[in-house]
């Protein structure tokens, strides 16, 4: 009988680092990028001016009213969501993402125009509920004001205190307003119902 021995080897094991293939990125994807991080640094600047204070959104207000259309619709019962859902295919078909991917001005001015819009609405609510409790709003524009300058918004520091260069009103909300009003006008004369469609343009 042939006896057979194995000899025992032992082997070590490197770790190497493989760099992962980098993909080749245009211009146009950049921007892309840059606009669906709007919703991203919207989301984080809301929750940043809102963390001191609870504001109460206006709940949507049971309403029905007949809208007189075309003899082939007929009579149909309008809600305040069949409104919403006009002002989102509105704003769905302004192709923002589209128009910002093909010019870096847009793309960096809608950027601005959509987070100062945030920081205006925020710091007038609140502003008005402390100076109404007789308490000091500086404190808050100083917090308000580092939170919109973490956003990289552009603008500039006086006493102390940040200010957005672009302060004021959504470019985008007026236009979805405008169309609804004129497509649905009976859903606009309750004042209660023209806040609360504000607000959700404001939001989308």
């Amino acid at each position: 009988m042939t006896n057979i021995t194995l000899s025992t080897q032992h082997y070590r094991i490197h770790r190497s680092d493989v760099e992962p293939v980098k993909e080749k990125t245009t211009d146009k994807d950049v921007f892309a990028k840059s606009i669906t991080a709007v919703r991203n640094s919207f989301i984080s600047l809301s929750t940043s001016l809102s963390d001191r204070f609870s504001l109460h959104l206006q709940t949507d207000i049971p309403t029905s009213h007949f809208h007189r259309g075309s003899a082939s619709e007929g009579r149909a019962v309008l809600t305040s969501k069949t409104v919403k859902d006009f002002m989102l295919q509105k704003l769905n078909s302004l192709d923002i993402k589209g128009n910002a991917s093909k010019d870096p001005a847009y793309a960096r001015q809608t950027c601005e125009a959509i987070l100062s819009a945030v920081y205006s609405n925020n710091k007038d609510h609140c502003c008005k509920l402390l100076i109404s409790k007789g308490v000091s709003i500086t404190p808050f524009l100083k917090e308000i004001g580092e939170a919109a300058q973490n956003a990289g918004l552009p603008g500039e520091i006086k006493n102390g205190v940040f200010t957005p260069g672009g302060a004021g009103a959504n470019p985008f909300v007026v236009p979805l307003i405008a169309a609804a009003s004129i497509k649905y006008p009976h859903m606009f004369i309750n004042h209660n119902q023209q806040v609360a469609f504000k607000a959700y343009a404001e939001k989308i």
